[in-house]
């Protein structure tokens, strides 16, 4: 193999999935949530900005992607046990993140995701 070939850094088809999924679970905040969450301060209104560009995207393909994650889990979740695992942590991001909103609603203080810490005094 050369240096240069895909192969080379991921030996295998699960090789390259794997880290693809550790990537997504990475890049949530900074690729997804940061532009959202700095447009919308409110907590609930992240939500429907989420939503919102969720729904873009789907209309945007005209419905025919789906969800990237959803169909990862459909294709290989029973049958790439690690896969599983890397995909219901990918999930659980988003449902963290969407938590954090609906609890933010309620005390009115919102953690910052990059540094873990709570703004104020809750």
């Amino acid at each position: 193999m050369l240096p240069g070939s895909l192969y080379y850094f991921f030996p295998t088809k699960q090789d390259l999935l794997h880290a693809t999924l550790e990537k997504r679970k990475e890049l949530l905040y900074p690729e997804v949530l940061a532009a959202i969450w700095e447009r919308h301060p409110d907590p609930i209104e992240r939500v429907f900005g989420l939503m919102a560009g969720y729904r873009s995207m789907l209309e945007m393909t005209e419905f025919r992607h789906g969800c990237p994650i959803g169909n990862l889990v459909l294709e290989v979740g029973e049958t790439h046990p690690q896969a599983r695992a890397l995909l219901a942590q990918n999930f659980d991001g988003w449902l963290e993140a969407i938590e954090e909103c609906f609890g933010a609603s309620r005390t009115g203080c919102l953690r910052t995701p990059t540094r873990g810490a709570w703004p104020c005094s809750c």
